[in-house]
């Protein structure tokens, strides 16, 4: 559920739509918005993603309710039916997060190669769940990673991104190579300093 937690439902809402209205202002109308609608139950689960639907949001993070993690970790088939019910019940796309959804936070790139081999002609797109190992996520199948550093640095987010995506000589191997790296090390310090001094520092990049 993420920093979502100190957010009342009207906040979250608030939120989303002040992010689209900022992007449609400068000309972003088709940049999506992935809003988190994580709750404790399936029902607020579903009321959140549509909350952040009618506020402007084009996909909903999911994740699965952390109060009952313990009971949820002992049942893959609850927690693939909250996941369903959800996706059942939202108007937007849902992203899964945690287990046992395609969002692969461990850092384990064959545990994402298995996932993205059994989801392969299916409509399901798989992420890393960090950015620190995504040259090697794309190379098996990955879409993509859900990180909190291109909140801070976006263009060398998507520079690193377009990297991934051209590999024609051994410079460009090299050049994402080293641009992982350098994300690697940023993502671990921001991972570090915690969620106040990560939003702290989202502020801070929007200001100066």
């Amino acid at each position: 559920m993420g920093e979502a937690v100190h957010l009342t439902p009207q906040e979250r809402i608030k939120l989303v739509q002040t992010l689209r209205n900022a992007l449609d202002s400068i000309g972003l109308q088709k940049t999506p918005i992935v809003a988190g609608v994580g709750g404790n139950s399936t029902r607020e689960t579903i009321q959140l993603a549509r909350d952040a639907a009618a506020a402007g949001a084009d996909f909903a993070l999911v994740i699965a309710p952390g109060y009952w993690a313990g009971y949820l970790k002992g049942n893959p088939a609850v927690v693939k039916r909250f996941f369903v019910d959800v996706a059942a019940g939202s108007p937007i796309p849902v992203y899964g997060t945690s287990h046992p959804a395609p969002a692969v936070l461990c850092g384990n790139v064959g545990k994402l190669a298995r996932i993205a081999a059994l989801l392969d002609g299916t409509s399901f797109t798989t992420l890393a769940g960090l950015i620190d190992f995504l040259l090697p996520s794309v190379v098996v199948g990955s879409a993509g990673a859900i990180s909190p550093l291109p909140n801070i640095a976006p263009k060398f987010s998507m520079k690193l991104w377009n990297l991934t995506q051209n590999f024609e000589t051994k410079a460009d191997f090299k050049a994402a190579q080293k641009s992982q790296g350098l994300a690697s090390l940023a993502e671990s310090a921001l991972l570090k300093s915690g969620v106040c001094d990560l939003s702290e520092s989202c502020f801070l990049s929007t200001v100066f």
